[in-house]
């Protein structure tokens, strides 16, 4: 059975994960892979290499990166939410940073004391 959260998918997210299906069609016929060799190599079975290829939100995100690996294309999975890539992340965290530097107050009563 399908999880709720799986079964209400934005539309945007469907059509993404479709392309990167594709995308990863595409870059295992370039490298002359069939499904079944893929399958093996990812470890898992070659039912779950057509889910993936046809862009199911099913496939895990382990099987996923797995495979991307095994195609040599893994490489930008690391940075996929990178804090520094998050222009929305970033302007909230600027709005909430203090004006000016302030002592920890612990540290600033534990610097207290060490002066008596």
């Amino acid at each position: 059975m399908r999880s709720l959260a799986v079964q209400q998918l934005p539309p945007d997210l469907e059509e993404a994960l479709v392309k990167v299906g594709a995308d990863i069609r595409r870059a295992r016929i370039r490298r002359g892979i069939t499904q079944e060799d893929l399958a093996k190599r990812a470890m898992v079975n070659r039912k779950t290499i057509i889910q993936m290829e046809k862009g199911s939100p099913e496939v895990g995100m382990g099987i996923l990166l797995r495979t991307l690996n095994v195609l040599g294309i893994d490489e930008r999975f690391k940075d996929l939410a990178s804090p520094e890539l998050d222009k929305v992340g970033q302007a909230l965290e600027a709005r909430k940073l203090p004006n000016r530097a302030s002592k920890p107050k612990r540290l600033a009563d534990m610097l207290k004391k060490g002066r008596k």
